[in-house]
């Protein structure tokens, strides 16, 4: 034991000889864990993740990188020299994941818009799941939305219903696992994700295989600039969701029980949709206030778009069972709804129908009050 004690001390530098790049990298680990401690510490209960939510997260994270991955490698291939015949070999062998462990090392992936996308994702496969078993357990028959608007008289609804139900199945992996398409990334994100995993490779190139940097440039530069004109958000679920809704609206079919039906289906994707498009909020906003527990602003949001108490009451109340915190606040949610009449409580809203960059700032400069009321009954 001494000796393998003393062999492995003998590997380290000599007093005054340790590089100071690995002080530094070790001083920096070390305010990292300080400052995740601090995070973890001072977190609300309702706002730290789970186990579960962090490796669904990592999960997501990883799939979407070797996603993007695969694009850039594909679309490097025509800028490949004859001369780069072993690199080609190399970039050509999917099984070889060369850019998220080089990613993964370093602080690139510190982009809290794209966590964001991965933390919704994970959020609304949750609630759907909660949904379905909901369901499953109150006997409940599926509502066979979508179904309907497939056999409708508007020529449009159909198309959209199948477009649809098309991004739908690509929110899954053959395990049922979810799922971020390159389509379901906003254009900023997937840009900035795209150009890092362009950067992850030239480092492997350069490194490894000592591919001259203007070289790999050469490639890379091209070949990403490809991947980002063939990006088609519009192609994505959250795009397909909300043509599907705006078409609902416009016929005048984006009723409350068309809502309280959408949550019944296990599909929350359209009911926040709904809340969101008659409250003329952003649907992040109704999302953030259904997954984290805020029912009372939820409940005055859904007085503030006139929905009925019953199918109000009804939304709220399945929301509530679903709260995996074991704390009751549909009481507070219908107190919410029942304090202000619709024109009081539209009023109320009317800062969450600001921009949000507008609605920051107004924060950061006027000292927080964004409206001329506070908005009462938070859960």
């Amino acid at each position: 034991m001494a000796d393998t004690a003393s062999q492995s001390a003998s590997t380290l530098p000599r007093a005054g000889d340790w590089p100071i790049g690995d002080a530094t990298q070790m001083g920096g680990i070390a305010r990292d864990r300080v400052a995740a401690a601090m995070m973890e510490l001072y977190l609300p209960e309702r706002g730290r993740l789970t186990d579960e939510q962090r490796g669904r997260m990592a999960g997501l994270l990883g799939r979407l990188i070797d996603s993007v991955e695969d694009a850039v490698r594909a679309a490097m291939m025509p800028f490949m020299g004859a001369r780069h015949d072993v690199v080609r070999s190399a970039i050509a062998t999917p099984r070889i994941r060369i850019a998220r462990p080089i990613l993964e090392g370093s602080r690139a992936l510190a982009d809290p818009a794209l966590i964001e996308v991965i933390l919704r994702r994970c959020d609304e496969q949750h609630l759907s799941r909660l949904l379905r078993l909901d369901a499953e357990a109150a006997g409940e028959i599926p509502a066979g939305l979508i179904e309907r608007f497939i056999i409708t008289e508007d020529e449009a609804l159909p198309a959209l219903a199948i477009g649809y139900l098309v991004a739908e199945s690509r929110r899954l992996d053959q395990f049922s696992d979810p799922v971020i398409a390159r389509s379901d990334l906003p254009a900023e994100i997937q840009h900035r994700m795209a150009w890092r995993v362009a950067a992850a490779l030239r480092a492997y190139l350069v490194g490894q295989h000592g591919v001259p940097a203007g070289e790999a440039d050469a490639m890379l530069s091209p070949a990403t600039e490809q991947v980002l004109v063939d990006h088609d958000e519009s192609a994505g679920f959250e795009a397909a969701t909300q043509r599907l809704v705006r078409r609902l609206h416009k016929n005048g079919w984006l009723g409350d029980g068309l809502i309280v039906d959408a949550l019944a289906d296990a599909r929350p994707g359209i009911a926040m949709a709904a809340i969101a498009l008659r409250a003329r909020v952003p649907t992040e906003v109704v999302w953030d206030m259904a997954v984290d527990g805020d029912t009372g602003r939820l409940g005055l949001m859904l007085r503030a778009i006139r929905m009925e108490r019953v199918e109000a009451g009804a939304i709220l109340d399945r929301l509530d069972r679903l709260d995996q915190a074991g704390v009751t606040r549909l009481d507070v949610a219908m107190a919410a709804y029942d304090m202000h009449d619709s024109r009081e409580a539209e009023a109320l809203i009317a800062p969450f129908r600001l921009d949000p960059a507008y609605r920051a700032a107004i924060v950061q400069i006027g000292g927080g009050q964004i409206g001329s009321g506070q908005i009462g009954g938070g859960g």
